[in-house]
């Protein structure tokens, strides 16, 4: 009884202090308050109104203790679907200013009106007023950039180097897409996650943006499920070099607020008599004295001849002192109504006379009273329009596709062409508009469901009341490619999330939500996509948007194909990892493509090692070996590691040496933390590097690495490195491995390999019979002459007493790519690259320095040869040890000789090497390097193991002519070609060289010495189309490369018979185009005196220096014609080489004042003298006799103009069937045709061509 009376006291009592507790804890809730800052003023009927997803939330708290923040959380509901959304893990952070403030930063609204409310506490809630936000989706761009600066109008960038592989950035916020249109061409952004964008520019690849040198118009276009949104910029892409921008366009009586910007390629109208302007500035470096890199300027402009202009003598607009000035420049100019079409060249000349492009614009010269074509647009989603480019390319890949041509008010109706074919006619105008200038346009409609997919050309004509309007009409140049492929919004390859939830459609709702489109897919095939991610396949029937555009929605609750699960099950999307989605997309029932996505999801934040491993100077050539996982083997003396961590807040790494406990602690020389997300901040991935260290003791290593979390969670990662003691360590070649017998090899693809050799405390290396001796602790021989296959080169390590033995095999692969060597002692006939390439040496042919003036010419057969395939780019051969240089590359690229041809062959290099005028003869060591040093590759400018006299030069810097190698005797080489190139177009191919010749001025530094200049010269070359070979002589080595003429021109494409005459001619470097501007040949103009010694000069293969006979004294034979003047007028056509080599050679003789007269006419009877001199052929003695043949010849033989002196070689070079006479006119009753010589008119270029022509024939030079 006492014990049950005992019980109810107890728990009488337990119930009393309950009870007491309770009034506190109520009084506790009734203390704190909540308040939502900036919002308090908003109510259900007058919400703030924003158009950003996420915000940042201010709350005010009373009562609230630092350590109970924590439990602060906020809810937001979504008024118009009654979503209701609870974020306890967003945690809020104290304001450091306002003890009294805490903030939620990120928080994420959905579209339409959100009641948002700040809470605490869980079993009493303590909640805020409601604010009221109204979240409407709008997209726009902000915070554009390029590299960092932000990216305003009409500005210059980049505002510093680098010029290439720029960044534009920005943010399309709400944007489930993103475009950027240069010049006419669509670019998507290689990152575009929660709106934020980043564009990659100039890196030479496809799928990225690339900016031209000088003004450039760029749109950016955002759109997302209901919006869009664009963006202009106009500004300066600066390439680090000279070139010209701002850059516009006028009809010189209109006024000059009417000048059109030519980068929008303008039309401009004008009269037949009115001039047109174009200004620009040009901007010009300078170098560190702040003097110009580039002397002049050349201005081309359609097919008038280009003007040059000395830019000092430009006004100065502005510059920066040690970069670059700017230069204003204008120019006046008279064209053609005829000529619509005027491309405006600007070229930059060094002061090394190199040429360099500076920028090209166009614009178009119409007549305002017939109708033309102002411009066409082409339609892209959501009803937006883009200019097709004028020049250039443009890509059209949506289909179907709307054009919008705009044509002045005259025309009354458009035609389009698709490659030159009728394809639509628009009759009825769409709309109408005005430019720029307040002109009212046409705007007719051309609707395009599909084009085969290629390379088409697009033309309108605009047709008025005379008809078709040609002069009016526009070409553009398209890339339609109408496959269909996939796109994704706002999900990019590699995308880290930390839950499924997070990847949203829009920013909003509930996650996993995908949208994309399916483009360029008929309506009838859209049930053919299939969507599988990682091993669960979803059909997309009934996930596209109505009316049909491809667009598709793809949400948590979309079914499996089987219907057993959905996107957001946790058997799909729920698990951690990588999640591949794959859409495989059929037409006809079969895959035509397929489009994959990766994304991860790492929802986990426990600290882990990712990894931890030594660092290599060289990943080619490792030198701590991996034995097994986190072991590795070395001779090394020292080490660093290098490793990364994730999800770790602190971590440390020590190791103990070899027969010690003690642990020693490794600093952290540096350190990177990458966010997995930028926003939220959770996961993320921290990469290190230590310090050095030291591995004096031979033995085993562990090194131990310990990462933790805030929460106290370890992670550890051992890893054991041992130091061996080795008798030797080959350091090159580098890239080495073990071979299936056990022994160490290096695949090379040469016939010698370089080889290095570190061995401490080594007296010599024994490399079969030749002993090498130390050098700055290396040992370094050269293995020469290896075959094709494995070459064992055995050695032995000498340490006095101790000997160890060593081998390395050297595999050489022995396959003519690009990287292949091969270096020889010059032979009579050398055939390398599997036959690629053939040289032959006549008999007795050595190797000597450039200048037989000099007393050492250094003349030697042991000098090496050097054959190698080089990058037809960079003209680098080995890419281990040559580096891409900017000057290189613009030497090999940048030849005007070379822009009418495409390559037909590997590049080649062939070198012997070069030999200053600082070698000295009486030094030992100079003269064998001289006599036995050999050719080098062509980028490289150093070489250890001989003197400074005898440094290599780089290819690009051989600027002294008399410094190469070169044979005694002129050398012949045989190239191999593309063997797809058909027998019938030998006429096409031809053989180019790269190297440095003698100005054809013949200008001298002084008496003896010639100016040199460096670049491509076309040598022509002999064709054996059944071997598919073509074969030329050379007195010097460089880069050799067979071409390919895929480009004529127009006057001579449109010639009535000497179209191939003329081809042939020009492809192999006998004539030139005369029209300096570079688009005309004009092949019906009087040939020249000097333009035709010169075509016999290169027909009969006359030397143009006879190096033996050669008087540096000698100035020239004709007072006309004088060595180091360039002659007025020649056009490239003739130089005092070739006329002086004509004259030498007994071709032409002078007039009775010592005149040559290069630039007169030259008549056919004295073309036909200069003819049968060239070819020594036998001319009669007898005049009688000469004049009877002449008489059955031609009508005109006995006319007092035929001078007695042209008649016998006349005759020679008729029979010899060089020259044909001119048919005469029948009479009336006449049968038999009959022919006049016309001795005193001019010879054409395209006469003088077939002349050429039948010479070579005759020398079996061109097939008959």
């Amino acid at each position: 009884m006492k014990r049950t009376t005992s019980l109810r006291i107890s728990v009488l009592l337990l119930f009393t202090m309950l009870f007491s507790l309770l009034a506190p804890l109520t009084g506790l809730a009734d203390g704190i308050q909540l308040k939502i800052n900036g919002l308090d003023e908003t109510t259900e009927s007058s919400p703030a109104q924003l158009t950003t997803s996420t915000i940042t939330l201010p709350v005010t708290i009373n009562g609230i203790s630092a350590d109970q923040i924590n439990s602060i959380y906020y809810e937001i509901t979504n008024m118009n679907t009654g979503v209701t959304s609870v974020n306890k893990t967003n945690k809020a952070v104290k304001n450091a200013n306002n003890a009294n403030e805490v903030v939620f930063s990120g928080v994420s609204l959905t579209e339409g009106l959100n009641k948002v409310v700040a809470k605490y506490g869980e079993a009493t809630v303590v909640s805020s007023p409601a604010a009221w936000v109204h979240f409407t989706s709008v997209t726009n761009i902000t915070d554009l950039k390029l590299n960092e600066v932000a990216l305003n109008d009409n500005e210059m960038y980049p505002k510093s180097a680098p010029y290439t592989s720029l960044s534009i950035t920005g943010t399309a916020s709400n944007a489930t897409r993103i475009q950027a249109y240069v010049n006419g061409t669509a670019y998507d952004p290689v990152v575009f996650n929660r709106g934020n964008f980043t564009f990659i520019t100039n890196t030479g690849r496809n799928n990225d943006l690339a900016l031209k040198p000088g003004d450039n118009e760029m749109r950016l276009i955002s759109t997302n499920n209901s919006n869009t949104y664009y963006i202009d910029r106009t500004f300066v892409y600066d390439n680090g070099q000279a070139f010209a921008y701002d850059a516009y366009v006028k009809s010189t009586p209109a006024a000059a607020d009417q000048y059109q910007k030519l980068a929008a390629v303008p039309t401009v109208t004008k009269n037949t008599a009115d001039q047109v302007t174009v200004k620009a500035k040009l901007k010009v470096p300078v170098d560190s004295s702040n003097n110009l890199l580039y002397k002049e300027v050349d201005v081309a402009v359609g097919n008038q001849t280009p003007t040059k202009y000395v830019l000092s003598s430009l006004p100065v607009s502005s510059s920066v002192a040690n970069q670059y000035r700017i230069y204003d420049f204008e120019y006046n100019f008279t064209t053609d109504t005829s000529n619509k079409y005027q491309a405006v060249t600007f070229s930059f000349i060094t002061t090394s006379d190199f040429f360099q492009p500076g920028g090209q614009y166009a614009f178009y010269v119409v007549d305002p009273n017939t109708p033309y074509v102002n411009y066409m647009e082409y339609s892209i989603p959501n009803g937006l329009t883009v200019k097709v480019n004028e020049v250039g390319m443009t890509q059209l890949n949506r289909f179907p596709a709307s054009l919008y041509v705009y044509t002045t008010t005259n025309a009354s109706s458009v035609k389009l062409r698709v490659n030159n074919s009728d394809y639509a006619t628009a009759s009825v105008i769409d709309s109408t508009t005005t430019d720029t200038s307040g002109t009212t346009l046409n705007v007719w409609k051309f609707d395009i469901p599909t084009l085969a997919d290629g390379i088409s050309t697009l033309t309108v004509v605009p047709v008025g009341v005379n008809g078709e309007n040609v002069q009016g009409s526009k070409t553009y140049l398209v890339q339609i490619s109408s496959a269909p492929y996939v796109i994704l919004d706002s999900i990019y390859n590699g995308q880290v999330f930390t839950s499924a939830s997070k990847i949203l459609c829009g920013n909003t709702g509930t996650g996993p939500c995908l949208t994309g489109r399916v483009v360029n897919l008929p309506e009838a095939e859209k049930d053919n996509v299939v969507l599988q991610v990682n091993d669960m396949q979803f059909n997309m029937s009934g996930l596209y948007k109505t009316p049909y555009d491809g667009s598709f929605t793809i949400t948590s609750a979309t079914p499996t194909a089987d219907g057993t699960k959905t996107f957001g099950h946790k058997d799909v999307m729920g698990a951690d990892g990588k999640k591949t989605f794959l859409f495989s997309v059929k037409v006809g029932g079969k895959v035509i493509t397929e489009s994959k996505f990766e994304i991860f999801i790492l929802s986990d934040n426990v600290p882990y090692i990712n990894s931890v491993v030594p660092v290599e100077e060289n990943p080619d050539n490792k030198v701590f070996k991996t034995v097994k996982t986190d072991e590795y083997a070395t001779t090394e003396d020292v080490v660093a590691l290098t490793g990364s961590v994730r999800n770790a807040t602190t971590y440390t790494v020590e190791y103990t040496i070899p027969g010690e406990t003690a642990k020693r602690s490794v600093a952290i020389a540096s350190k990177t933390q990458t966010y997995d997300n930028d926003t939220e901040k959770i996961t993320f991935t921290e990469t290190f590097n230590t310090n050095s260290v030291p591995l004096s003791v031979n033995g085993d290593y562990y090194f131990q690495i310990t990462a933790s979390n805030n929460s106290g969670v370890l992670a550890t990662k051992t890893v054991k490195i041992s130091k061996e003691a080795h008798p030797y360590v080959i350091t090159l070649p580098e890239k080495l491995f073990t071979n299936e017998n056990g022994k160490t090899q290096a695949n090379i693809n040469k016939n010698y390999q370089r080889i290095e050799i570190k061995a401490e405390g080594a007296i010599s290396i024994l490399f079969g019979k030749v002993e090498v001796f130390p050098r700055g602790g290396m040992f370094v021989y050269e293995a020469k002459g290896l075959k094709a296959g494995a070459n064992e080169i055995k050695f032995t390590v000498n340490r006095g007493t101790a000997q160890n033995a060593g081998s390395l095999v050297l595999y050489n692969v022995n396959t003519p790519i690009e990287g292949a060597q091969y270096k020889s002692e010059i032979a009579s006939s050398m055939k390398v690259f599997g036959g690629d390439l053939e040289m032959k040496l006549g008999k007795d042919v050595k190797l000597m320095r450039n200048d037989r003036t000099s007393t050492d010419t250094f003349l030697t057969n042991k000098r090496e040869l050097l054959f190698g395939i080089a990058n037809v780019q960079t003209g680098i051969v080995d890419k281990d040890i040559e580096f891409a240089n900017s000057l290189a590359t613009q030497s090999l690229s940048g030849a005007v000789e070379t822009y009418r041809f495409k390559p037909a062959s590997k590049l080649f290099w062939i070198d012997a090497g070069t030999i200053s005028d600082q070698v000295d003869a009486g030094d030992a060591a100079d003269l064998k390097g001289a006599l036995e040093g050999g050719g080098t590759l062509p980028l490289v400018s150093s070489d250890p193991d001989v003197s400074s006299t005898l440094q290599p030069t780089p290819f690009y810097q051989r600027y002294d002519l008399q410094d190469l190698v070169v044979p005694t005797q002129p050398v012949t080489l045989t190239f191999k070609y593309d063997p797809t190139i058909t027998s019938d177009a030998w006429k096409y191919v031809t053989v180019f060289q790269y190297s440095t010749f003698a100005d054809r001025s013949g200008a001298e530094i002084s008496a003896g010495v010639p100016v040199s200049q460096m670049g491509w010269k076309n040598l022509g070359g002999v064709v054996d189309s059944k071997k598919n070979t073509i074969t030329v002589t050379v007195p010097s080595f460089g880069y050799f490369q067979v071409m390919y003429m895929n480009d004529s021109f127009n006057d001579v494409t449109n010639h009535g018979w000497a179209r191939d005459i003329i081809d042939t001619l020009y492809s192999k470097g006998y004539m030139f185009n005369k029209d300096s501007g570079g688009s005309r040949f004009l092949p019906d103009d009087a040939i020249t005196r000097g333009e035709f010694v010169s075509l016999l000069v290169k027909v009969f293969d006359i030397p143009l220096t006879n190096p033996d006979t050669s008087n540096p004294d000698f100035q020239g034979t004709f007072g006309d014609v004088r060595k180091g003047v360039t002659l007025q007028n020649s056009i490239n056509m003739y130089d005092y080489l070739h006329i002086e080599a004509g004259a030498r050679a007994g071709i032409v003789r002078g007039t009775s004042q010592g005149l040559f007269l290069p630039n007169e006419a030259i008549t056919r009877q004295d073309a036909a003298v200069m003819i049968a001199r060239a070819a020594e052929l036998k001319m009669g003695t007898d005049e009688d006799k000469v004049q009877a043949s002449l008489d059955k010849l031609f009508t005109d033989s006995t006319d007092p103009k035929f001078s007695y002196y042209a008649k016998p070689a006349v005759e020679a070079v008729t029979k010899a069937g060089f020259i044909e006479g001119r048919p005469n006119t029948l009479l009336a009753g006449q049968t038999e045709l009959t022919n006049r010589f016309d001795p005193v008119d001019n010879i054409t270029r395209a006469e003088s061509a077939a002349i050429a022509l039948r010479v070579l024939a005759k020398l079996k030079k061109v097939p008959k």
